[in-house]
């Protein structure tokens, strides 16, 4: 588990951005296992335990079909050097929203990237757009989280 990939903002996020639910991937050792439980902490606290699902390590094909079913991949990590998650997600179809720093900004559009303000500790989204029909409203209403909330 690497703690520049920041998994609870997963928590922070999914508790506040509503009609969403939330897969976690990642095969995180024993010791990581307060993350997943701060992350089930918050959805519980708002009403919405049923909307977050860990799973650790998963074979390819059932990740593939995770992926399949997902509208938006959210990756909350600063200077991710590539990102395949972030390349699985776009061979999926997903819409991203991926921090703008490392890699990922050589290949992805701007409306997909958000920025961070080390003042306060707050994420800064850049403009989102162009995304239609309920992926956008999603997609807002998240991008709306981080400008105020984190």
């Amino acid at each position: 588990m690497i703690q520049q990939k920041r998994h609870y903002i997963i928590g922070l996020v999914g508790a506040h951005v509503k009609n969403s639910k939330y897969v976690l991937i990642d095969d995180m050792p024993q010791e990581c296992k307060y993350i997943i439980d701060f992350i089930k902490k918050q959805f519980k606290n708002h009403g919405r335990a049923d909307d977050f699902i860990y799973y650790g390590k998963l074979s390819e094909e059932f990740k593939a079909w995770l992926l399949n079913k997902a509208k938006v991949l959210f990756h909350p990590a600063i200077d991710e050097p590539y990102g395949i998650a972030i390349v699985e997600g776009m061979a999926a179809g997903a819409i991203l929203v991926v921090h703008n720093s490392g890699g990922p900004t050589e290949f992805l559009d701007k409306e997909n990237l958000y920025s961070h303000s080390h003042r306060g500790n707050r994420e800064n989204p850049d403009s989102l757009r162009s995304v239609q029909g309920k992926k956008r409203t999603f997609r807002n209403e998240l991008v709306n989280f981080f400008r105020f909330q984190v």
